[in-house]
Order: structure tokens, then sequence, then C-alpha cells
């Protein structure tokens, strides 16, 4: 296994922050079951510097995840089932994914 950074932007439509928080529960419950799994190791929302939009924090962008696979093909496999994907919050095109070794302090 290998860990990977896996970056995504979101859709930049007008409606693509609403279908972000609308699906956000159901996000979180996948993301448990796949740290449950051992397979995501950490992720986040990638954020602009907007101070007015969520609550001072900025605005969503798109996502990061740090993800153990075998390869790049096994992230997008393991994402491509999400529902960020499967209701358009997340722009797939944008996708880069990234081979990492964490360091240990």
């Amino acid at each position: 296994m290998n860990n990977y950074l896996l970056t995504v932007n979101d859709f930049t439509d007008p409606q693509a922050l609403e279908r972000r928080l609308e699906v956000r529960p159901a996000h979180f419950t996948n993301a448990r079951k796949l740290v449950d799994q051992g397979v995501l190791i950490s992720g986040g929302a990638l954020l602009d510097d907007d101070a007015t939009a969520n609550a001072g924090k900025g605005q969503f962008q798109g996502s990061f995840l740090i993800l153990s696979a075998d390869s790049p093909a096994d992230v997008m496999k393991i994402i491509e089932n999400d529902v960020y994907v499967t209701n358009k919050v997340w722009d797939l095109s944008t996708v880069k994914i990234t081979k990492v070794l964490a360091a240990k302090f």
C-alpha cells in the first residue's frame, strides 16, 4: 500500500455550495467508514481567503484527501462513488493525485 494526496476542486456554478452542504452529512458518514477501514488517513476542505465566508474560515473551493491505496487508479475507484461526485460537488476533471510519504516526528 502507498499513501496518496488527492486534491479536487468543487464545481463553480452558483448552486455548488448548496449541493455540498446538502450531502455533507452523507459524505462524512462515508468518510468515517473509510477511516475505519484504514483507507482514509486525513482530509478536509480547500478554502479561499474570503474572511466573510464560512465563519471567517473562507469559502469552500474543493477538498484534499490522504488515502492508502495500491495505485492512483484505486484512489479514483474509492472516490468515484462519493456523494460529492454523484451530486456534482467535486469536479473530477480537476483531480490531482500525488504519491506521498509522511514524515514521522
